[in-house]
């Protein structure tokens, strides 16, 4: 299936739907989202979704399959879950997101686990898309992305992040196993009352994943927490191995907690490598 959006919406009215509930999820656990979406460069303006005891909320509440969201673009959005939580998608399985943003007014919140400014939980794809306003919430709070486990390339979030708990990053919070970041970038502030706090990623664990990098990539936004906090990653571990290598990448903000703590790396466990070559050189392509 394949839908198109024709115009731009004005959705400000989902304020009133539901009894203040608002917008409800396309896609749920028992009947996810399929198929191809492309927005055709239009605009959703005014989104409100506020499920906070909801798992996997946005937009998109679950998207599966080899599906593609494209083209899209959110804006004054309020979107608020409890777990899994994301503006466009809440847990997308797999699948391709391209060209999707968030602009600065749009402001994403996760009371349990898991937020990000676009999306929460992915384990798909996500290419040449951003986010931007605010992201909040307890533990695995990302600018970009809460929770990742597949690929994200040529993006950036310049969204400011607030978490009461572990797990913090001005991209993504948490990367785990085949996740890569490439060509890719952070700018917004990241504070967190907890651990694994990182202006690009707060933790980072390959587990064995050969292919696991992060790569021509940078981060430039304050960075505040309190055990392993570092400008680029609060904490990179590989609790079965020693795979996953930085390559070409560097951070420049101001980097503050109480114990471990790093302008590039906070904590650095399992033997993995970085590449020293150019953590002073802004890295090609990216302004």
């Amino acid at each position: 299936n394949k839908y198109l959006l024709g115009t731009d919406i004005d959705a400000s009215t989902t304020a009133t739907w539901n009894g203040g509930a608002g917008f409800v999820p396309i896609g749920n656990n028992s009947n996810a989202f399929t198929g191809a979406f492309d927005g055709l460069g239009h605009t959703i303006s005014g989104l409100t979704i506020n499920l906070g005891s909801a798992t996997n909320v946005g937009l998109f509440g679950k998207s599966t399959g080899s599906n593609t969201i494209s083209n899209l673009g959110l804006l004054n959005a309020s979107v608020k879950g409890d777990t899994n939580v994301g503006a466009l998608v809440g847990w997308a399985t797999g699948g391709d997101i391209s060209n999707c943003y968030t602009d600065t007014t749009t402001v994403v919140t996760g009371t349990s686990t898991v937020a990000g400014g676009l999306v929460g939980l992915s384990q798909g794809n996500i290419y040449n898309s951003h986010a931007s306003g605010n992201v909040n919430g307890n533990w695995a709070v990302g600018g970009l992305v809460g929770w990742e486990q597949g690929l994200i390339s040529e993006s950036y979030s310049s969204a400011n992040v607030t978490a009461s708990g572990y797990w913090a990053g001005g991209l993504v919070a948490l990367m785990l196993n085949n996740g890569v970041i490439q060509r890719s970038y952070a700018s917004g502030s990241v504070t967190s009352t907890s651990s694994d706090v990182g202006g690009l990623v707060g933790n980072w664990d390959s587990n064995g994943t050969a292919s696991a990098k992060i790569t021509d990539s940078y981060a430039t936004g304050a960075v505040n927490g309190t055990t392993n906090v570092g400008g680029l990653v609060g904490h990179k571990v590989d609790s079965a191995g020693t795979t996953g290598t930085i390559i070409n990448s560097y951070a420049a903000g101001h980097v503050t907690g109480t114990t471990r703590v790093g302008g590039l790396v906070g904590l650095w466990e399992a033997g993995t490598a970085i590449n020293t070559s150019i953590w002073d050189t802004q890295p090609t392509g990216q302004t």
